[in-house]
């Protein structure tokens, strides 16, 4: 490269006679009105010349210092006396210049090298803090323990990081900031490479210690973090973090916090109560859960012995009960808060078992799931319901019902022949399968009627209210089930037993009777009119044991004889018959605010719905994993109550008093019916 570059007088030469040319040439063209387009050009190449004779100036300046550095190199190898340290500072040197000349060659911008210190645009990286102040940038070539391989190796190393890691170590160091580059970008010089190694070796005492983080560390990072609410209210709270400092004070205060007794106290209560109970500003707040107590409760009826406890949603007041019996006590408590005008419509009692008894002994033994308690909660309990929402799903489930009494004829032979010629005639009267397909859709709903019915009479018993029931449409059954949520507390645990078996025992035994009566039909009807029957899918009759045997039975074997086929045949009455069994069984699982998790509440209290839930998930679940939910009802009802059904009920007034032994008898009952509905034939 040496051979062919120019002198440094020669260089100076022609670019001051270029320039003088390029003066004298400008003013004969504006003497002599040449061509604007011609004069560009001309410019334009003679600056391009220019360019290229700077270029040539600096490789050879680059040659230079490349030769007084190998002449220096060998002075100091034949020099015994000389450290190796030195030998050591020359290599690397020369390994710098390369890498500019190098960059040279490709075009690239290069920073300055002088004298061995390595320097940028805007100031030399000569110390141990830049000129403008930003950091440690020390890069000095001069380092004194870094071998040449060392350095090529941490080079090589640096840019094969990825590329945000590059750019991040050059700003640590002061070599890029960001937005706008301090000197070039570590992805694009390998020189700056170099000066990046060399700066991070010659600080690693610095770096080691983590001074240069301290102010991005401290760095204000401006963001908003949602704080769980440590009161059951389920509403976060906005706070704003100023700093990386107090982002990590915070989340180590959150750690203890969720880790503090108090605080899984808080978690489990609210788990047993549902998220109604605690509505924010509408809570009781501390003035009035002490008026309660002092006003309302006495020596007479229940005799606190302690001040009013905050829990999530209320207050909690331990005390006994010194009247005969929990019934006149209650009776007792409640006549006096309806006598005092500051408290009888803003907050209401409960009389339960302490939902989170602690690790004291019982001093009963029915005591173990906790002494009786007064729970102070807001007066309305009742559950946020979008109507709009409701409505909707409701009209979708009731056309659901209609599409399924439809399909109900897709396996009819003379039903889907007659469709197809009225489509080929171009006929779109289709009056003539009215009638056939209005009977299954209204037996259908007389089960669910049935079933309505069978609450409201219950709660109009025990005097409280209820929502309208909301259907939720099934891509299997004509639907999956109806919820209607409870609006004010009920008295006692009989009360919702009675309310929560009433509704499913009455759909499922009108089932049955519609089943009954369809499947009589079905066997007396003349050949005609069993040609147009409509038909159910032998494999959805085949999931239920109860509903697939009483069918066989009445039907000559058809449903598990060797002969069966796809589709049997049905009296519109038992199609619906058949599915509203199923519907009202699944009604009954123990799964939260299901009628089925309403009675295990009863039964269990609320402690023992967790477990008896639990057993329920994993049962139904299994089954779908395992195949024996084909029909995909069992799997479809459990993930629908996950999402909208897993809360346990709101607490009854009373909640100490058990069932009586006939009621008990009635739940193993229902669960019976349960299992002989939904388990499947095999």
């Amino acid at each position: 490269m040496k051979a062919f570059a120019p002198s440094k007088s020669s260089s100076f030469h022609h670019m001051n006679r270029h320039i003088l040319h390029s003066s004298s040439s400008s003013n004969s063209n504006n003497n002599n009105n040449i061509n604007n387009k011609d004069s560009a050009q001309s410019f334009m190449a003679q600056a391009q010349q220019v360019k290229l004779e700077a270029k040539a100036m600096e490789l050879e300046l680059t040659m230079d210092q490349i030769n007084k550095l190998e002449q220096k190199m060998k002075f100091a190898q034949r020099n015994n006396e000389a450290a190796s340290v030195a030998v050591e500072d020359l290599e690397r040197d020369m390994k710098l210049l390369e890498l500019k000349l190098e960059a040279i060659e490709n075009g690239e911008k290069v920073p300055a090298v002088s004298n061995g210190n390595v320097s940028n645009n805007n100031g030399n990286i000569n110390g141990n803090k830049m000129e403008d102040g930003q950091g440690p940038a020390t890069s000095s070539v001069t380092t004194s323990a870094l071998s040449e391989d060392r350095l090529e190796s941490a080079i090589l190393s640096f840019r094969q990081l990825p590329p945000y890691m590059r750019r991040r170590l050059a700003e640590i160091v002061g070599l890029y900031d960001g937005d706008a580059l301090t000197n070039v970008d570590p992805d694009d010089d390998p020189f700056v490479a170099a000066q990046v190694v060399l700066a991070l070796y010659e600080n690693r005492v610095e770096l080691a210690s983590g001074s240069p983080f301290e102010e991005q560390r401290k760095k204000r990072v401006q963001i908003q973090v949602q704080k769980p609410s440590m009161d059951g209210s389920g509403r976060p709270q906005l706070i704003e973090v100023n700093s990386t400092d107090e982002l990590l004070s915070y989340l180590n205060e959150i750690e203890s916090e969720m880790n503090s007794d108090e605080s899984r106290r808080e978690r489990f209560i609210s788990s047993m109560y549902p998220e109604a109970t605690r509505k924010g500003e509408f809570e009781p707040s501390e003035e009035q859960a002490l008026e309660f107590m002092e006003s309302v409760l006495s020596t007479k009826t229940f005799s606190p012995k302690s001040k009013p406890e905050k829990i999530p949603g209320g207050y909690l007041i331990r005390g006994t009960n010194v009247m005969s019996s929990n019934e006149k006590m209650i009776s007792s408590v409640q006549e006096q808060l309806d006598n005092n005008s500051n408290l009888s419509d803003k907050i209401q009692f409960h009389y339960l078992r302490d939902p989170y008894p602690g690790e004291e002994e019982p001093v009963e033994f029915e005591d173990i799931w906790g002494e009786p308690v007064m729970l102070v909660l807001a007066k309305d309990v009742s559950p946020e319901r979008n109507q709009f929402v409701a409505t909707l799903t409701t009209l979708i489930s009731l056309a659901c019902i209609g599409i399924f009494s439809v399909e109900a004829f897709s396996a009819t032979p003379d039903v889907m022949s007659h469709l197809q010629a009225s489509y080929d005639s171009g006929d779109s009267d289709l009056s003539w399968l009215t009638p056939r397909v209005i009977p299954i859709f209204f037996y259908f709903l007389a089960t669910q009627l049935a079933h309505e019915i069978g609450h409201q009479l219950f709660a109009l018993k025990g005097k409280f209210k209820t929502c309208a029931p909301t259907f939720i449409p099934s891509p299997t059954l004509p639907l999956l089930t109806a919820v209607t949520k409870i609006r004010t507390p009920p008295k006692s645990y009989r009360d919702l037993f009675d309310f929560a078996l009433a509704g499913p025992l009455s759909g499922f035994f009108v089932s049955i009777g519609l089943l009954l009566f369809g499947l009589v039909q079905t066997n007396t009807i003349d050949a005609a009119s069993y040609d147009l029957l409509p038909t159910l899918p032998v494999d959805l009759i085949k999931a239920s044991s109860l509903g697939g045997n009483i069918i066989d039975a009445l039907t000559s074997n058809q449903v598990l004889g060797s002969m069966a086929a796809k589709d049997l045949p049905l009296h519109p009455a038992a199609i619906a018959g058949f599915c509203g069994m199923i519907i009202n069984a699944l009604c009954l699982l123990p799964i939260g605010q299901s009628d089925g998790g309403r009675i295990a509440t009863a039964v269990f209290g609320r402690n023992g719905i967790v477990l008896a839930q639990a057993f329920t998930y994993f049962a139904v679940f299994g089954a779908a994993i395992f195949g024996y939910d084909e029909a995909n009802i069992l799997g479809l009802y459990a993930l629908f109550s996950v999402f909208a059904q897993r809360e346990l009920e709101v607490p009854c007034v009373n909640e100490i008093d058990d069932l009586d032994l006939g009621r008990s008898f009635l739940a193993i009952f229902g669960s019976v019916v349960v299992a002989l509905t939904l388990i499947p034939i095999k």
